[in-house]
């Protein structure tokens, strides 16, 4: 330090590696502070960076050869916040339940103060940490990272040596990416894949492993876009618990066994014991999202940081975390394990308990008991046809719904067309079902009276008014009950399972948020029957007799209706919402 070197100022040396020592340096021509990387071997970590803009990686302004001492030169955006590494060291020594945002910020500022300089004071990204857990500070710094990785493959970049040292902590705590020395860009003819093949070995993926061994057949040609994902993975793991998730290997190891040991462990995978212990008060996606991108076959893991970047900030809100973690409650575990069957159960016993209902109220109320033998033959008649009916249309207008939910059973994932049309029907079913009831039933209405009129051979207008208005004000509410079980059970058990971390589906997103404006007008539906059938028959009140148990009767099933479809279409609402931000584009 103090040293010039061509038009730099040595101020602080902040670290160094097997290839360079960084500077803390001032240029003198522009009068600015930058990180200054002096090294003596030549690659293209360079031009590499030069390709890439964005927020979380590091950002290059030039390099220099300095031709006399045989220096290369390479300045850069100064970060001023620290490494994660300097993070990871303080989570080691601080209790799990004392671990939060707060933590990191502490880190950050120490390493400010450092060097005389303050934190800023408006920062919405500082109050996020301030105010998060620490499960939730890692995802917002694992999402950063993993969308700076997906610019980067986006550009031909892979940077081959994701560790913590190589992630800088801006001053808002803002996570970026560094030290490109070995990555390789598939624009550049700098190099080959293979001249500047390396990393760290505790971080490498087990391809990685494999083509970097002298003992393995395996090239740089199988290090993708997946290693570097598995890199960020183990980074975040030891961030999260202070630990990486694998045995440490023997000291004194040589190398053939130390490679061995290394790739047997990968191999071997993360266990559901070892993902379940991550950490107290960690939730159970953050844990399953982090053991899905170390899974040691490279197809098994997101296939590109944006999924996994979307993945973590699905971790980050809890009403996603809600919706989308597999429910405890018997009916949730039942209706995901026969779904439709479910559905239909729900549906059915909703219009045989009206059913019931509507010829008990026509028999005892508006005829009386004379009826009853006449009553018998057409009940069963339009029951024997319109459930039947019922139930076919409903296996029918879902049956894409059912075969994405029969393959996601047997373990085969449907492809993203299916799971985009299953999505599509399941939002339609409780409409789709609704208008099927609803006919049924006003048909339902009319056969009565027409079947006396045929016996009897006379019109009786009266049975043509009473039986159509009460079929119509039970169907009203059968079609609407059926809606709210229907789109419920859809939205909050059948939907979550057909949503993998990749999808983005802004025409369901837009679907839904009509869905939503049409909870409010079945609602108010349901909820008006029981009350209009009660002004209906209180004005044919001359023609009546003892209405009080009628009058009874229908304010249980207003009150019932009222509570039951509120509740139901509160907890539409909320999963919709929920499900809106899952499948948005951003």
């Amino acid at each position: 330090m103090g040293q010039e070197v061509d038009d730099f100022l040595l101020v602080d040396r902040l670290g160094e590696d097997a290839f360079a020592t960084v500077f803390l340096a001032h240029q003198r021509s522009l009068h600015r502070t930058v990180a200054l990387k002096v090294s003596t071997t030549k690659s293209a970590e360079a031009e590499t960076l030069a390709q890439l803009d964005h927020s979380n990686i590091v950002r290059v302004y030039d390099q220099r050869h300095v031709p006399g001492r045989d220096l290369r030169l390479l300045y850069m955006e100064y970060v001023r916040g620290g490494t994660l590494e300097a993070v990871i060291e303080r989570v080691r020594t601080t209790p799990i339940a004392e671990r939060s945002g707060r933590l990191l910020l502490d880190v950050v500022d120490r390493a400010l103060a450092a060097r005389g300089e303050s934190p800023p004071p408006d920062s919405i990204l500082r109050a996020q940490l301030a105010a998060a857990t620490w499960p939730e500070a890692v995802c917002l710094l694992g999402a950063q990272l993993a969308e700076a990785l997906d610019y980067a493959h986006g550009q031909g970049v892979l940077h081959r040596d994701v560790k913590p040292a190589n992630v800088l902590l801006d001053a808002s705590g803002r996570a970026k990416l560094a030290d490109f020395n070995i990555s390789y860009a598939s624009g550049l003819d700098v190099a080959t894949p293979e001249e500047s093949l390396g990393g760290s070995l505790p971080y490498m993926a087990p391809e990685q492993l494999r083509a970097v061994s002298p003992f393995h057949p395996e090239g740089a040609a199988d290090v993708t876009q997946r290693s570097d994902i598995y890199g960020l993975a183990l980074v975040l793991v030891e961030l999260l618990t202070g630990e990486l998730p694998f045995a440490a290997p023997e000291d004194g190891l040589g190398w053939q066994p130390l490679f061995e040991h290394l790739i047997a462990t990968r191999a071997e995978g993360v266990d559901t014991a070892t993902c379940a212990a991550l950490g107290a008060g960690v939730p159970p996606m953050l844990s399953d999202t982090l053991c899905h991108a170390l899974a040691h076959a490279p197809e098994d893991r997101p296939a590109s940081g944006a999924e996994l970047a979307r993945h973590l900030t699905w971790c980050l809100d809890p009403e996603i975390r809600r919706v989308l973690t597999p429910s405890t409650v018997w009916w949730h575990r039942a209706l995901a394990r026969f779904p439709l069957c479910g559905l239909v159960l729900a549906a059915f016993v909703v219009n045989a308990g009206l059913s019931l209902l509507n010829i008990a109220h026509n028999l005892t109320v508006v005829y009386g008991e004379t009826w009853q033998d006449e009553f018998r033959v057409p009940v069963l008649l339009v029951n024997g046809v319109a459930f039947p009916l019922g139930i076919a249309a409903f296996l029918w207008l879902g049956r894409r719904l059912r075969r994405a939910l029969r393959a996601r059973a047997r373990g085969a994932a449907p492809t993203a067309e299916q799971r985009q049309a299953a999505r599509r029907q399941g939002l339609r079913l409780g409409d789709l079902m609704a208008f099927v009831i609803l006919p049924l039933w006003i048909l339902g209405g009319l056969i009565f009276p027409i079947w006396r009129h045929l016996e009897r051979g006379a019109a009786d207008e009266t049975a043509y008014f009473h039986f159509t208005l009460s079929n119509l004000g039970f169907g009203i509410l059968a079609a609407t009950v059926s809606f709210f079980l229907l789109t419920h059970g859809v939205t909050r058990v059948l939907l979550p399972r057909l949503i993998e971390p990749g999808d983005v589906d802004g025409a369901r997103v837009e679907q839904m948020r009509r869905l939503r404006r049409r909870v409010p007008l079945y609602f108010a539906a349901c909820t008006a029957v029981p009350f209009l059938s009660v002004i209906v028959l209180a004005t044919q009140s001359h023609q009546m007799e003892d209405l009080g148990g009628a009058f009874l009767v229908l304010g249980l099933l207003g009150a019932l209706a009222f509570a039951a479809t509120l509740t139901l279409g509160a907890w539409i609402r909320r999963d919709l919402a929920a499900l809106m931000r899952a499948l948005a584009p951003r």
